[in-house]
């Protein structure tokens, strides 16, 4: 079964512009009028036009260019991916392993279709067919699979790290140093050297006008064999590992190894063209070479510079490449994660607010030392995950983002955007974290939905007038399509209908033009619904019983919805859509010259522009299934929101005689939110991702990402993204749909502590220990003494009454506050005092204590057990009058 999960990346503000790599070079390729260089941090960048291509998740692992503007690449993510320009660049996955894609080989290019070979660390070679025009023009296209081979041995290894390609055939190399022939047209082995390495092999390289290769192994040695008869020719066994080797000829090669070193191989003669010096020395490995007018291109594995070595004049220049972060931890909070980048800087995030809040100074001590000093005294459970991915920070959410809640003090920080709507922030009322960090993020999207439900029950309810009665309203909507996706007559030719089409995720970085991106739609399935809410959804907490709980699932409606347009206009305003909406006005994005759609898989199925000019929007009432997993219903939001629509067509007409002069009543809707829920001010933009993990995969993979740019807040930006908008609907997953859509505020039970609650000793009053001699004398004197008697040491006056024995040992929430316990202690005093006459709040006067520790009045009973009592056992607290002048004094 596949498993869907949410992901997204905070971008910090100078990624909008960097044409850089933020991690090491992988691949350099000279294509005559430009080169390509792709990056670990799953980019490409073309050097003549400083273009960023951000085209997977995780490492690129190989490219197989077509041409200057069409080229294949594989990846860590998983993905095969086509990427082709024509306007703009654009981007779709063709397809997939399961494990780690490490190497991809053209096997031909013949008009519009290319024939070619990838591998990868699933033991898997897969040879495909991809017809480019179908792929540009189509939304649902992948590459075909001709054939496959299983390289898995007994030992269950097998792993492919390298491979080669002449004409139909094809040469790789595993992880045990096996090198192996395949033959295309037969889908057969026809020959493999069991023993042509003692360890795994690393790269092979054709030379010698494709008549023999080169093969270099973990353990530093070097061989050259034939192609067309595996007859091993010379070998040379060299200190280090070769990661990358650069030439035509086996006469003259250079050679790239682990530590750095690039040497060439002239002649039989050896000779060292680079060595790392200085600071160099810690740059690691050379990972790709090319050579380019008489000038030799390399990368190395610690850095993401791009080094040209002029190999007439020795000389080196370094284009300094861009800094990424490298690890992270997420505070107790859940709120804040501290990151690490490649130039050793620590840095603060918040992932609510989506913002970079403060660079710490190195001083403040190591990552670990950071971490330790920023986490706060406030211990939550998990809602998400954050990891670091092309050194971005990331954080995952799935089905359980609802587990943590927090007490309003914890939002007071946070800028508020509708503010006009929500309630005022009760410091001691919990709001769920998870799901205000998702509206707020999701906040457009979510407005986009419930005006375009709206407008779906009106247009049920009273039907355009000059279409004829006869005609039933739905097939209506489906023929003014055509009229109404119209696009303008400049934009009417063929060819630039397909150059509108929308922007690749990842081509974000380097645009200028101020393009509207177009939306993408990769082959997913949809989903099926939760029968919908019939109330309001909202039941008010109570503070010691909390339980959330998600609804029910019901019966899915049966019948698909036909395809349907509907108009919006911006200035439309609509009392019932208010109160189920949580914001007060619609969402935008802010610097539209950068902003630009993010997708991973293909171009929407409809070409028209978002808005007629004239302030209105189309909306698309049912969306094409795009489903690698249409077999399996229930997976993605848009088919739980036709289900909804199909509820609505299928309701008995709501009117009466009253009203019938009137028309019918509009249904009410059933989009259930709350909009006193506060929503929070996002302040950098996103990469939203989607994650798959498919039955037999070793890992999760990318299933679709989309850019999010940091809102503007303004009324425009519904028209502006609705391409956005659709695909969104397409692709996120339904158990998010159903949780944003179905927002039911219910009772969250918490686990519940034990605790005993008792006077607090004052030690300081104790006598001093003193000498035995004159402890002696002090007790001959009082016996002396005919006035003598027993007195009481004085008592402090912090000290307050005493709680009967049976009302020591109490139990309560794991989220109760410190504020809350003080009045459990109270109200079980013996006798009244002063404060309590006065009906002062014990919050101001009473302390409580944990190992000798003041807790502060908002720890939670959680905290106080992980932070102070540091054990499973009952928890022990002390209580006692807050010092003040008067009482220290006396």
């Amino acid at each position: 079964m596949s498993k869907y999960t949410l992901s997204f990346g905070l971008l910090p503000p100078e990624l909008d512009s960097d044409t850089k790599h933020l991690l090491p070079v992988s691949s350099i390729v000279d294509l005559e009028s430009t080169v390509l260089t792709t990056g670990r941090d799953g980019n490409v960048i073309i050097e003549e036009s400083q273009t960023k291509l951000a085209v997977h998740s995780d490492w690129i692992s190989g490219i197989a260019c077509l041409s200057a503007t069409k080229f294949l690449t594989v990846s860590h993510d998983f993905t095969i991916c086509y990427n082709w320009k024509t306007i703009n660049w654009n981007h779709r996955i063709v397809g997939y392993h399961d494990d780690y894609v490490k190497g991809i080989s053209l096997l031909g290019l013949d008009e519009m279709k290319c024939k070619f070979a990838t591998v990868g660390l699933d033991k898997k070679l897969k040879i495909w067919e991809l017809d480019l025009f179908e792929v540009e023009n189509e939304e649902d296209i992948e590459a075909k699979l001709l054939g496959e081979f299983d390289n898995t041995t007994l030992q269950d290894a097998g792993s492919i790290y390298c491979l080669i390609s002449v004409k139909n055939l094809v040469i790789f190399g595993d992880n045990e140093g096996r090198l192996r022939w395949y033959d295309v047209n037969s889908n057969s082995m026809i020959r493999s050297i069991d023993d042509a390495a003692s360890v795994n092999l690393k790269t092979l390289k054709l030379l010698d006008d494709d008549r023999t290769f080169l093969s270099t192994s973990a353990d530093g040695e070097i061989k050259l064999w034939d192609v067309e008869t595996g007859k091993y020719i010379w070998g040379k066994q060299l200190l280090n590992a070769v990661w990358s080797v650069e030439g035509h000829s086996s006469k003259n090669l250079f050679l790239g190894d682990s530590i750095g070193n690039i040497m060439q191989i002239q002649g039989g003669q050896y000779s060292f063209m680079y060595k790392p010096g200085g600071t160099n020395t810690q740059s690691g490995g050379v990972l790709a070479m090319s050579i380019i007018d008489n000038v030799l291109w390399f990368s190395r594995s610690g850095s993401s510079d791009l080094n040209k070595l002029n190999l007439l004049t020795k000389e080196l220049t370094v284009i300094e490449g861009g800094h990424a972060l490298l690890r992270c931890s997420l505070l107790t909070n859940r709120r804040h994660v501290i990151t690490e980048n490649t130039l050793g800087d620590l840095e603060k995030w918040d992932i609510v607010s989506c913002e970079l809040v403060e660079v710490i100074n190195r001083d403040e001590g190591t990552f670990d030392e950071v971490v330790r000093k920023k986490n706060p005294k406030e211990v939550l459970p998990h809602w998400c995950s954050v990891s670091i991915k092309r050194g971005i920070l990331f954080v995952k959410i799935n089905e359980r983002f609802l587990n943590t809640e927090v007490y309003g003090s914890a939002l007071n920080d946070y800028e508020i955007v509708n503010a006009d709507k929500a309630e005022e922030l009760n410091l001691d009322e919990r709001y769920n974290l998870g799901r205000i960090a998702v509206n707020s993020l999701l906040h457009e999207f979510i407005n986009y939905e419930l005006i375009k439900d709206k407008k779906f029950r009106e247009d049920k309810t009273n039907p355009k007038k000059q279409t004829p009665p006869s005609t039933p309203n739905i097939l209506r909507r489906q023929n003014s399509m055509a009229s109404e996706h119209t696009i303008s007559d400049q934009h009417k030719d063929s060819k630039n209908v397909k150059e509108k089409r929308r922007l690749s995720i990842f081509t974000k970085f380097t645009q200028s033009n101020n393009t509207t991106p177009q939306s993408s739609a990769p082959n997913t399935p949809n989903g099926i619904p939760d029968g919908p809410a019939n109330h309001h959804g909202i039941i008010e907490e109570n503070e010691d019983d909390m339980e959330m709980m998600l609804p029910d699932p019901a019966t899915a409606l049966s019948g698909p919805l036909k395809p349907a347009t509907i108009m919006l206009t911006r200035t439309v305003t609509d009392q019932s859509l208010e109160r189920s909406a949580t914001p007060s006005s619609t969402f935008g994005f802010h610097n539209r010259s950068s902003r630009i759609k993010l997708d991973t898989n293909s171009m929407d199925e409809t070409l028209s522009v978002s808005s007629t000019g004239n302030g209105e929007m189309k909306f698309k009432f049912s969306s094409k299934s795009f489903s690698k997993d249409s077999n399996q219903p229930g997976l993605f939001l848009n088919e739980y929101i036709e289900e909804v629509y199909q509820t609505y067509l299928k309701q008995a007409p709501n009117s009466s005689s009253s009203f019938m002069k009137f028309g019918k009543r509009t249904p009410e809707t059933l989009f259930v939110r709350d909009s006193t829920r506060p929503v929070v001010k996002i302040k950098s933009g996103c990469i939203l991702t989607v994650n798959h993990w498919k039955e037999g995969s070793t890992g999760e993979t990318l299933a679709f990402s989309t850019y999010l740019p940091p809102p503007t807040y303004t009324s425009n930006d519904l028209i502006e993204n609705y391409h956005t908008f659709e695909s969104l609907e397409r692709h996120l997953p339904i158990w998010l749909g159903k949780i944003l859509f179905k927002e039911d505020k219910v009772i969250k039970n918490y686990p519940k502590i034990t605790f005993i609650i008792q006077p607090w000793k004052d030690t300081t009053l104790l006598p001093i220990p003193s000498s035995s001699a004159d402890s002696e004398k002090q007790a001959n004197e009082h016996k002396k003494s005919p006035f003598h008697r027993k007195t009481k040491p004085p008592e402090s006056p912090l000290i307050l009454p005493k709680i009967n024995d049976t009302n020591v040992r109490l139990t309560a929430s794991s989220m109760i506050k410190a504020k809350k316990i003080k009045h459990y202690i109270v109200d079980r005093f013996e006798s009244k005092t002063p404060e309590m006459k006065n009906k002062e709040d014990p919050s101001e006067w009473l302390e409580i204590l944990c190992k000798g520790t003041v807790l502060e009045n908002d720890l939670t009973l959680s905290t106080i057990r992980t932070l102070y009592w540091k054990s499973n056992t009952d928890i022990m607290l002390e209580y006692r009058r807050k010092p003040t002048q008067e009482t220290l004094q006396s």
